[in-house]
């Protein structure tokens, strides 16, 4: 590890328990086409995908040398072992992770000893063995994911990709009545109302992967709301053309058709929060949390009212 750069992080505050952590997957380029299928697996291994960021470098010598410049071994050792990853597309996808069980035992010899997550090294060896290249019939070591042996590695990884504060920039702040996503700012005050389906409007993601921009509609008039009453196809092209860019949050097929079977348990739950919005100044109310849920409940029944955190911080939101 090059001990050199180490800078004093307060990277584990946000997870005060630390029996989890958070760490990363890289999906390299020759494995962006089986990336749907990668996240499935890290997910169903345990992990819970937090935040997404689709990268695309301008130099990819100096990525990759940037990527390994934490590892325990120096890079010189690493280098022909890497020679291959110049060869692929240049766009990387990185899905950092909740670790809950961060199994740790020591490896290595001499100075490169260190430990490392047992959990993230299974589930980043079947994922090798499913999609690596093949030659003769067999797996090569050209791999289509790295992944992170400790916080510092995924602390360093986040400041390069421009958050300035590391894993504090992507974990939830507390105190809330609502679990609050780390992107959404502090309010001055926090009010608990019932809202009705057609006050509610929400964001909309529209144009390419690189070249988008955001329009507000109704919520029964989203992607999500359509994916509910049917049509998963235009959710599917929508949030695989946008993840890692415009789409940062983890978002998958599954993970939605588990949301739209409790719609009829989250409409009950008139007592709690369901979504997080704010005033607009042309009336009704702009989710800032929640689309899917919202949009789950409004397919399931369009006159329904939900109960909603809703946050004001001296003026209203304007579209």
């Amino acid at each position: 590890m090059n001990t050199h750069k180490t800078r004093d992080y307060n990277i584990y505050s946000a997870f005060a328990d630390m029996r989890k952590r958070v760490d990363f997957f890289l999906i390299w380029g020759h494995g962006l086409p089986f990336e749907d299928e990668i996240m499935s697996i890290i997910e169903g291994a345990g992990f819970s995908i937090i935040h997404v960021v689709r990268h695309r470098p301008v130099n990819m010598k100096a990525f990759v040398r940037s990527v390994y410049d934490y590892d325990y071994a120096p890079f010189s050792h690493l280098r022909e072992k890497t020679k291959y990853l110049l060869r692929t597309m240049p766009e990387v996808l990185f899905l950092f992770v909740e670790n809950n069980n961060p199994r740790e035992v020591a490896v290595g010899q001499g100075p490169f000893r260190h430990l490392e997550c047992c959990a993230i090294r299974e589930t980043k060896n079947v994922i090798r063995e499913i999609f690596n290249p093949r030659v003769a019939g067999k797996v090569t070591s050209n791999h289509v994911i790295h992944a992170s042996d400790n916080p510092i590695q995924t602390d360093n990884v986040l400041r390069n990709l421009g958050y300035r504060n590391g894993i504090l920039d992507i974990t939830s702040s507390n105190g809330y009545p609502i679990h609050m996503p780390y992107h959404i700012p502090a309010a001055r005050r926090v009010g608990i109302e019932r809202i009705p389906i057609e006050m509610i409007y929400c964001s909309q993601l529209v144009g390419e992967r690189y070249s988008f921009s955001k329009i507000i509609c109704p919520i029964k008039s989203s992607v999500q709301f359509r994916a509910a009453r049917g049509d998963m196809n235009l959710y599917k092209q929508y949030i695989s053309t946008h993840r890692g860019v415009a789409l940062k949050d983890m978002y998958s097929v599954d993970r939605y058709k588990k949301i739209i079977s409790n719609a009829d348990f989250f409409a009950q739950k008139y007592y709690k929060p369901l979504v997080i919005c704010v005033p607009r100044v042309e009336g009704g109310y702009l989710l800032v949390d929640g689309v899917h849920r919202a949009a789950a409940v409004a397919a399931l029944n369009d006159r329904a009212v939900i109960t909603s955190a809703v946050l004001y911080y001296g003026d209203d939101v304007k579209s």
